[in-house]
């Protein structure tokens, strides 16, 4: 994702997280292991599982000195006792049990990560960084640990059941200005009437209230804020969700500094092994817990 549709999307989950909290019954476990799955639903294969063998030379780093930040939530953020949870540090913690490594996981704010990284104070960021040509030029980035499609929300008694351009020809689509959602929609939907919002506050309520007919946006905060109380079980996803790199990124890597070989085929290794374990999958609903059609 580019830089700008990163800061709107980070300002619209940090506002709707709040409210999303207790409809989704996040609990976040102090333990890995304790990771609890709260159903069958299938989770999207992000990366591509390398065979197991040979391991990495696990020998290499004696203590592996983890960054994030702790202002993003879900990913990363702070419980009301203080504690460090998300979606990023169980990955991170997750890893480091299964690796049997001794990890230590220190808190920046996010223009601190990549500093922190080439400065040599840590060997690896975990905080949801974009993997974008930019940040590739400054660091070597992981294998994609999760990828958040574009689709469109709809009022719950709304008739659309396919999201395509055919089905939503003459409707009002709602979406966030500026962003790739915007000018995805002004290539691919032009016989729609598009709607650009400010904020993500003002272009749910817009749904919500019916003054459009779809909202078009990140699946992460629009998950949220059906599930939270704003919402008031107004809506649903329509069938669809829309990848397209060039308008809504590549994902979401782990990034070590240019050169940490050793490191990184740790990092992907790990990544490989809670997967095939099961253990990224009960995480991943855990936090997003609605299917991706």
């Amino acid at each position: 994702m580019t830089d700008r549709t990163l800061t709107k999307l980070v300002c619209a989950l940090s506002a709707l997280f709040v409210f999303a909290v207790v409809g989704l019954g996040l609990t976040a476990p102090t333990h890995a292991q304790d990771a609890s799955e709260p159903g069958p639903m299938p989770v999207p294969l992000f990366w591509r599982i390398e065979k197991p063998d040979p391991a990495p030379d696990l020998s290499v780093v004696d203590t592996l000195k983890i960054i994030t930040a702790d202002d993003y939530p879900p990913f990363h953020f702070r419980d009301k006792e203080g504690g460090l949870r998300g979606f990023n540090v169980e990955i991170m913690t997750g890893i480091c049990e299964t690796l049997r490594l001794n990890c230590e996981i220190s808190i920046g704010d996010y223009d601190s990560l990549i500093p922190a990284l080439l400065e040599d104070r840590v060997d690896v960021a975990a905080a949801s960084l974009a993997r974008s040509e930019a940040n590739m030029e400054k660091v070597d980035l992981s294998k994609p640990y999760y990828r958040s499609p574009a689709v469109f929300a709809v009022r719950l008694q709304n008739p659309i059941k396919d999201a395509i351009p055919r089905s939503l020809a003459g409707r009002r689509l709602g979406v966030l200005a500026g962003t790739g959602h915007e000018q995805f929609l002004k290539t691919y939907f032009g016989r729609s009437s598009i709607r650009p919002y400010g904020n993500m506050q003002e272009a749910t309520e817009a749904l919500r209230v019916g003054n459009i007919d779809a909202l078009f946006a990140d699946s992460i905060p629009l998950m949220y804020w059906m599930a939270g109380q704003s919402s008031r079980t107004c809506c649903r996803l329509a069938k669809g969700a829309y990848w397209e790199s060039y308008y809504f990124g590549n994902g979401a890597a782990i990034a070590t500094k240019k050169g940490r070989r050793e490191i990184m085929l740790i990092i992907n290794y790990g990544l490989d092994r809670i997967k095939e374990s099961g253990f990224y999958d009960r995480v991943y609903r855990k936090y997003f817990p609605l299917p991706i059609n």
